[in-house]
């Protein structure tokens, strides 16, 4: 395997730089300013006061905490994860590092946290993680399940840019669902490799895993029923021969996988205790008003989470209906890990259903539910492998093409206001309007970054203006080529570490 892997790592490579070119916007807004208020706050002020952080943001002050508001240690209140800001910390600091540098050639560029470098840096950092949970969920599709290349890519490109990941990856890159993707898709990953003959240290490490994936989103403490099904399964069989040794064993691998995960879930504890002087609460609790509780555990909304015209999953996600089937086809060949699979799923469901935002406020889709989009992503390329013929390949192609197609559509719709951003949406705004949009939105959406900025053409010679367009597209390329070459480093290092934990010859 050369330095891109095999042929498709190198298609993934090339959509991924040709995305980015289409698609990608730097920027902090929305509840990105409050997971980015961490650790600009740890780093700057050395403090978790986020009175500045939050006071310096002024064009929406209702989707930040009122700064006037202490909690009872006197502190501002931040219901975000402190997860992501973790995941920043080589981004931000070399942000900070080039920043530096760019003062000593002359530049005047103020070390805040808030100039464009730091913006730039925290938005490409989040596009590292979530393209390499792309290459990895690719590559246990590939190297674990045996997926035909055909079936790994389509799914994998279909679901990647065909579904809500694709606003939260380029557009509002700096919430916490593109890390969601990247910790639920490592954590399958090494679950899987390490799935038969797991070692303790295997255990601890899929525990360390597995608390930096609930310190980035609390819910997806779910897919623990992955390993908690398998080691049921494990010690009934253990049970079965009175093999009590083994289940000795298997008892202590547990509890170094539970303390893995406690020690790495330690972080977001702290800064509770700090901010609201518990180490553990639901935090959106206290900016309800007394005797109210964002969680409202007897009324899920279930079906509306999966269909409603307002963020439903299904609804505005439909590939994922396509991805159904190989549920199926899953549950055949590994009945106990589907099973558990479609748990986490299920329990993932409930507990976004459960809350008083179960559609997710203001946003584009199911962006509560972009952590299940992996599983999503095993399912539909487990049907798509079964398409031999030639004609079920093309219809396949085809139809993958028209859901991305609808879904940057849809993208368009949003990005530029034509759609109510938090109501539910009418068939006409869902269907027919994506065939009436003008092509003056579609420009603007897609090359707008391009061109602001730079002076009219009539302020400027042409030449100018167009290789100041140029400039900026072979830039934001070249930045692609390298997060993307960083990503296959990653996900590599990472395939070979599994193989030589195995025992694998590489």
């Amino acid at each position: 395997m050369g330095f891109l892997g095999d042929g498709k790592h190198k298609i993934l490579v090339v959509v991924f730089v040709l995305s980015m070119i289409l698609l990608f916007v730097p920027r902090i807004q929305g509840d990105g300013r409050g997971y980015y208020a961490y650790i600009r706050s740890l780093a700057i002020d050395h403090d978790l006061d986020f009175t500045n952080e939050f006071s310096v943001y002024t064009d929406d002050p209702r989707a930040l905490p009122n700064v006037e508001v202490k909690t009872v240690t006197g502190y501002v209140q931040n219901p975000w994860s402190v997860g992501p800001a973790i995941l920043w910390i080589p981004f931000f600091y070399a942000a900070h590092l080039g920043t530096y540098i760019l003062n000593l050639l002359g530049f005047s560029i103020p070390m805040d946290g808030y100039s464009l470098l730091y913006t730039l840096a925290a938005s490409l950092g989040s596009v590292f993680y979530a393209f390499v949970g792309i290459l990895l969920i690719y590559d246990l599709c590939r190297s674990y399940f045996n997926f035909s290349k055909f079936a790994s890519l389509l799914a994998t490109i279909s679901v990647w840019l065909a579904s809500s990941l694709t606003m939260y990856m380029y557009r509002e890159p700096t919430l916490s669902h593109t890390f969601a993707f990247f910790a639920v898709s490592l954590f399958l990953y090494l679950f899987f490799f390490m799935k038969e003959g797991r070692t303790t240290f295997q255990w601890v490490v899929l525990g360390a895993v597995a608390g930096v994936m609930i310190l980035v989103r609390w819910q997806t403490v779910a897919f623990l029923a992955l390993p908690l099904f398998h080691s049921v399964q494990e010690g009934r069989y253990l049970m079965k021969r009175y093999n009590f040794k083994q289940i000795k064993g298997l008892v202590y691998q547990w509890l170094g996988f539970l303390v893995a995960i406690f020690a790495f879930f330690l972080p977001q504890a702290a800064a509770w205790k700090i901010i609201y002087g518990s180490y553990f609460l639901v935090p959106q609790d206290v900016l309800l008003p007394q005797g109210e509780a964002f969680m409202d555990w007897t009324c899920p909304h279930f079906l509306k989470v999966l269909f409603s015209p307002c963020h439903g999953l299904f609804t505005w996600t439909p590939v994922l209906l396509f991805a159904l089937p190989g549920f199926f086809y899953l549950y055949k060949r590994e009945k106990a890990i589907t099973l558990s699979l479609l748990v986490a799923i299920i329990l993932q469901v409930y507990i976004n259903g459960c809350s008083k935002d179960w559609y997710g406020g203001a946003c584009f889709g199911s962006r509560k539910l972009i952590e299940v989009l992996p599983v999503f992503i095993l399912s539909l390329a487990c049907w798509v492998d079964r398409f031999k013929t030639k004609l079920l390949v093309i219809v396949g192609s085809l139809i993958g093409a028209l859901l991305l197609v609808w879904n940057l559509l849809f993208l368009v719709q949003y990005c530029r206001l034509l759609i109510p951003p938090m109501t539910g949406l009418t068939f006409r705004q869902m269907v027919i309007e994506k065939f009436q949009l003008p092509l003056k939105d579609i420009y603007l959406f897609f090359f707008a970054k391009y061109v602001k900025g730079i002076p009219a053409l009539y302020g400027v010679s042409v030449s100018y203006f167009y290789l100041s367009v140029l400039g900026r597209v072979a830039g934001l390329a070249l930045l692609s080529v390298i997060i993307g070459l960083m990503a296959m480093c990653v996900s590599q290092k990472l395939q070979s570490w599994i193989k030589k934990s195995r025992g694998v010859s590489t």
